[in-house]
């Protein structure tokens, strides 16, 4: 996304390209497959846009910057943010509230903002 923070990702992918490990390949995903710019004016034409990304990967890292700030979840990408406890101590919804406990598990305990 826009004003992403490509200091993360650059070293994240120097790490991995300096294992040598060739197994592992580095793609860039954005929501539309436009050229995105960091917050330090770098520009990246995405490698998919998250209509077209491959089914099957090792890892998915979601890198920082200011676009998070104006983003929400929707369907499961709530139950994701449940499992890693974005959605304690603030108002939320998902697609089904026994979905969400039974997916996130014990990193979500805030049932009572939950509409």
């Amino acid at each position: 996304m826009d004003q992403y923070a490509d200091w993360e990702s650059a070293c994240l992918s120097s790490a991995l390209y300096m294992l040598g490990d060739s197994r592992y390949e580095v793609k860039t995903v954005s929501l539309i497959k436009d050229k995105v710019s960091s917050i330090g004016g770098f520009h990246v034409l995405p490698d998919y846009d998250i209509c077209s990304v491959r089914d099957e990967y090792e890892a998915l890292i979601l890198i920082g910057g200011m676009a998070w700030r104006e983003l929400g979840g929707i369907c499961d990408a709530s139950a994701f943010f449940g499992t890693i406890s974005v959605l304690n101590q603030v108002k939320h919804t998902s697609n089904d509230l026994n979905d969400l406990k039974q997916w996130a598990k014990e990193s979500y305990k805030d049932e009572k903002n939950y509409p």
